[in-house]
């Protein structure tokens, strides 16, 4: 579902091309050539930059679950609501990143993400 994208893309291209070859008409040919070729190069840089992105903030998620279970019995009140706040935060984060590796947009978001567990306060 995620190559919609770059199909409707392609095809406003290949259409702007079709235009422009045969002189059909020339204007619309190149308006929709320029914008293919804008928004495809523009879809295809954002691929890896997003890529990254979500990899880090996977890593910044999996460090806060290790400090909750390295500091679990030594927190104060102040501490522990500061860190329910954090996992309220990473979690509310990975359930978008869930909800939107379902759409159209699946190439931009990494697949370990369904497999992620959620961050778990516990006692």
């Amino acid at each position: 579902m995620g190559s919609i994208i770059f199909i409707i893309l392609i095809a406003i291209l290949v259409l702007g091309l079709i235009l422009l070859y045969f002189d059909s008409n020339p204007l619309l040919g190149s308006i929709l050539s320029l914008t293919g070729i804008i928004f495809l190069s523009s879809a295809l840089i954002t691929l890896p930059v997003q890529y990254y992105i979500i990899k880090s903030e996977l890593v910044q998620f999996e460090r806060v679950r290790t400090t909750l279970v390295e500091s679990r019995s030594s927190l104060s009140d102040i501490e522990r609501a500061a860190m329910i706040i954090q996992i309220a935060d990473k979690n509310q984060w990975l359930e978008g990143l869930r909800y939107w590796n379902d759409t159209i947009f699946e190439y931009y978001i990494l697949d370990t993400v369904d497999t992620t567990p959620m961050i778990q306060l516990g006692k």
